[in-house]
């Protein structure tokens, strides 16, 4: 089945361009979180084709690209993503799925990296493990000494992952530790902590508004990424959404334009991170709404 939803991101278009026209021209978009695979007891799947014409159809450039959930094993898979990748001239960038409960995890995770992987991908919830996790640390910890990312899944459906993360994140400085979906699994409490540890980050794929606002105005702008959760939508939406939030925080275009993808590029290369100022705090101007009413409703 090819990307789901795209035909229907038509119905944004004329909304999204006058937040592309606010963002200004040439924006270099690096969408970190897109998936392949045919194999998903969800039955959501994609071919890499499919990613970018996705890409092209929104007038993005770049994508973080990683299996999808593979009930018997990601080496086949990560080696689809790795020669995917390879034959993209640079649209799309590998991460390695990793199953900590593997008896070959960390051997797979050595052998990624020397093949050319960016970092990591795990999913508490589709590999069934939780934290802390031995297998994790090390892993983070491989990360960390090529200060590269690694993605978990923080959306519904895990149990609490906050003071793991941010023990990861103090334990292993170099690691870049990317929670999915707005980390709205412990978006709450992680979020005074990250203030103090810009090797959290969170990415923007997902819908609700009052998760996404919250996520806008209690995290420094240099810490969330774009990102479209591919193949369960089309990119127009999650980047129109994203630019919305960002303007109704009060950003400004320069803070947003790294968003779109500029502070990715530097997580996959292993730069040091872009530093775009503090979060705008809770009592940013939305008007009369209760985000954290609003959250518990939703």
């Amino acid at each position: 089945m090819p990307v789901r939803g795209l035909p229907f991101d038509d119905v944004v278009t004329e909304l999204r361009e006058a937040e592309l026209a606010w963002l200004g021209p040439d924006v270099e978009w690096f969408d970190a979180h897109t998936h392949i695979g045919h194999h998903d007891p969800d039955g959501f799947e994609a071919d890499p084709e499919e990613i970018v014409e996705a890409l092209d159809v929104a007038g993005q450039q770049r994508a973080l690209l990683f299996a999808m959930h593979e009930p018997d094993g990601y080496r086949e898979a990560n080696d689809w993503v790795l020669k995917s990748c390879a034959e993209s001239g640079g649209r799309l960038v590998p991460l390695g799925r990793i199953d900590p409960k593997a008896p070959d995890a960390l051997e797979e995770a050595h052998r990624l990296l020397a093949a050319g992987a960016r970092g990591f991908k795990l999913h508490p919830r589709s590999d069934a493990f939780t934290l802390p996790n031995p297998v994790v640390d090390e892993v983070v910890a491989l990360a960390g000494e090529h200060r590269l990312p690694v993605l978990f899944h923080a959306g519904r459906g895990i149990p609490d992952l906050g003071s793991s993360v941010v023990d990861l994140a103090r334990a292993h400085p170099g690691a870049r530790l990317i929670l999915a979906h707005a980390g709205i699994s412990d978006l709450g409490p992680i979020a005074p902590h990250a203030r103090e540890l810009p090797n959290i980050l969170f990415d923007t794929s997902w819908w609700l508004i009052s998760d996404m606002l919250t996520l806008f105005s209690t995290i420094p702008p240099g810490q969330i990424l774009y990102a479209s959760d591919l193949p369960y939508g089309g990119p127009r939406f999650p980047s129109l959404l994203m630019l919305r939030c960002a303007r109704a925080v009060g950003l400004t275009p320069e803070q947003a334009r790294a968003i779109a993808g500029a502070q990715t590029a530097r997580v996959v290369d292993g730069a040091d991170l872009l530093d775009l100022g503090p979060a705008p705090g809770e009592d940013v101007p939305l008007g009369r709404r209760v985000l954290a009413f609003e959250r518990v409703i939703a």
